[in-house]
């Protein structure tokens, strides 16, 4: 047998992921205005920074547990920052800013987000939860954190996305992504009741409105009496909406769209301080906007190892992706050292396909389904959007490139996409790498996502899947797809419900398929015809729990990673050579022009060697 291992080579991938913000007037401190962020660190501690709005300078410090927040609030009158964290525990925690310590967390077992706070009337903060779909109530005087329940009767939505205070102290809850409601809690009473439209989510409330959002339209409703007030509008046709309307919603609808902040992408908001300054987070910095000129400085503290999205092989280099904060990242393995980006697009999210080609980095990214070419031998000016330079998103259709990007043999490349968030479905878009010309198709088997693809001797492949963004996965016959440079379907193998499939390669005449068959708890390696996607054989791999994470092709060879090892299997026989425990998951690997076999698992880099 031969003898393979798995050897940790470094973790290069650092980077911040700014989730909230939020301004304390008054620093108990020392007594200073400050801007409070919240990090994400992917398989890592979040931790929040706190910065001087004068000096953009301050400190940072590590959550007790979890990743990130998103939830934040100041509650002034006693001196305590309030965090819901995500995305294992879902814990509340408490920061005393005068002390520049956490209390003990409290938690919900069940959930593991809590998306936004809102006080209520009656002095208790409100937080919406996932994967519940639940509203949670902390009391801050008894320090108790209690489940108000599952908000709404729709069974399949797992999102009580946000939340607001109305006018009269009750908690509005907008929940998704099945269907899309507002619900109103009683805070005096306990009962939740259904308000607006179905289809409808809060955008904001004010001392005598509520607005509520479907689509691109947005109506202003009576906070006590949910009646309409005037007319539907949308947000960039204000005189629509008359002159007969109350100061308050007309001042809101002034202030809908963001201002353009110098040096700064468009929609970009910040945090307004003191004396109209704007301090915010954008990428690895920190801004303050003030006098017309717009000051960055580095976000205070050391940006943490985090999770590995995507390896990609130029040469000898290794390029990657962070699991969340879209930055990317430039290792030399032989040597050590490493180069992490600031962000490569002013959306949220992380960049999935990788691709080196022709000394330019072209990249797909979640959450805006962008396509991005970065030349590294050109000055870096993302706010510019020059380089990097985002050339067009598939979005709001597609949304995330799920299975990455490969170069096809017709000399473009090509993306899996999963469908925008509530629907389910996907697609395939090609970037031409000379013209950056972006073609997509949707729905190529609908309400199925493209899973994973392949690109083969003079066509592509695809596997599809249930899974959906916000949605349960659902069940269904997936297929394995064969299609040309239009995206038509050459020939299609549809397999029966309870086969899932993960990875697909395409290789002298053969395509390799890893699948799942959960009706008997198996998985497999299934071999096809390329040109007729006849079946070719199968190869058992043991139970589900063994069903491939990630797959390497290599000159004669085969690597298969699973959640419990890596097995070594020669070509064209499919004859297992060797195995090894995995130091952990793998969903990423690629090979060097030398040969070499890196992975990575989580935020380490991992050389696969044999002898």
């Amino acid at each position: 047998m031969i003898a393979m291992k798995m050897i940790p080579v470094g973790e290069p991938c650092h980077n911040f992921s700014i989730m909230g913000g939020t301004i304390i007037p008054h620093d108990p401190y020392d007594g200073r205005e400050k801007l409070v962020l919240s990090n994400y660190a992917a398989d890592n501690i979040g931790s929040i920074h706190i910065v001087d709005v004068e000096t953009l300078e301050g400190e940072s410090y590590a959550f007790p547990n979890d990743s990130g927040a998103w939830a934040l609030m100041w509650l002034e009158e006693r001196g305590e920052l309030l965090l819901g964290t995500c995305d294992h525990w879902g814990s509340l925690h408490c920061f005393l800013m005068k002390e520049r310590r956490f209390l003990e967390p409290l938690r919900v077992e069940s959930e593991t987000y809590l998306w936004n706070f809102a006080r209520g009337g009656d002095g208790c903060v409100y937080a919406g939860t996932f994967p519940g779909c639940k509203l949670l109530r902390y009391d801050p005087e008894k320090r108790e954190l209690a489940d108000l329940g599952k908000v709404g009767d729709e069974p399949e939505n797992r999102y009580s996305r946000w939340v607001h205070s109305n006018a009269d102290g009750n908690i509005l809850v907008s929940v998704a992504h099945a269907r899309r409601q507002i619900w109103l809690y009683d805070v005096k009473s306990g009962d939740f009741r259904q308000v607006g439209e179905e289809g409808e989510n809060v955008r904001g409330v004010g001392p005598d409105f509520v607005c509520v959002e479907n689509g691109e339209t947005i109506r202003f409703l009576d906070p006590y009496t949910f009646a309409q007030l005037g007319v539907p509008v949308h947000p960039n046709q204000k005189e629509e909406y008359g002159t007969a309307v109350l100061p308050s919603i007309r001042a809101y609808l002034d202030d809908i769209e963001a201002p353009d902040l110098p040096d700064l992408p468009k929609g970009i908001r910040g945090n307004r301080a003191s004396n109209g300054v704007i301090v915010g987070a954008l990428g690895q910095e920190v801004y303050r906007v003030a006098g017309g000129k717009t000051q960055f400085r580095k976000i205070p503290g050391s940006a943490p190892a985090t999770a590995i999205m995507t390896l990609a092989g130029e040469g000898d280099i290794l390029w990657g992706s962070c699991e969340n904060g879209q930055t990317i990242f430039r290792f030399d393995p032989a040597t050590g050292e490493y180069a992490n980006s600031n962000c490569v697009t002013s959306h949220g999210g992380e960049v999935y396909g990788i691709v080196p080609l022709n000394g330019k980095v072209f990249l797909t990214a979640y959450a805006g389904g962008d396509h991005i070419v970065y030349d590294p031998s050109l000055p870096w000016d993302q706010r510019g959007n020059v380089n990097p330079k985002t050339l067009r998103s598939v979005g709001p259709d597609l949304i995330r490139p799920n299975a990455k990007t490969v170069l096809g043999a017709d000399g473009g490349l090509w993306t899996g996409w999963y469908a925008a968030y509530g629907r389910y479905g996907g697609g395939i878009s090609r970037i031409d790498p000379d013209t950056y010309e972006v073609k997509s198709w949707l729905d190529i088997v609908p309400e199925q996502s493209i899973e994973h693809i392949a690109a083969g001797k003079d066509s592509l492949f695809a596997v599809t899947s249930g899974v959906a963004n916000g949605l349960p996965t659902r069940e269904d016959e997936f297929c394995l797809l064969k299609l040309d440079t239009q995206c038509r379907i050459l020939a299609k193998r549809s397999f029966p419900k309870g086969v899932t499939f993960y990875r697909v390669a395409a290789v002298d005449g053969r395509v390799y398929v890893t699948a799942a068959d959960h009706r008997n708890d198996t998985s497999c390696l299934l071999l096809f015809s390329e040109d007729t996607l006849d079946p070719l054989g199968e190869v058992p791999l043991g139970g589900a729990d063994r069903a491939p994470t990630d797959l390497l092709m290599l000159p004669g060879r085969l690597l298969l990673f699973d959640e419990k090892g890596v097995r070594l299997y020669s070509l064209p026989d499919c004859r297992l050579m060797d195995e090894c425990p995995a130091a952990g998951t793998v969903h990423t690997s690629t090979v060097l022009k030398n040969g070499a076999v890196y992975c990575a698992s989580r935020r380490t880099v991992y050389r696969i060697d044999w002898e």
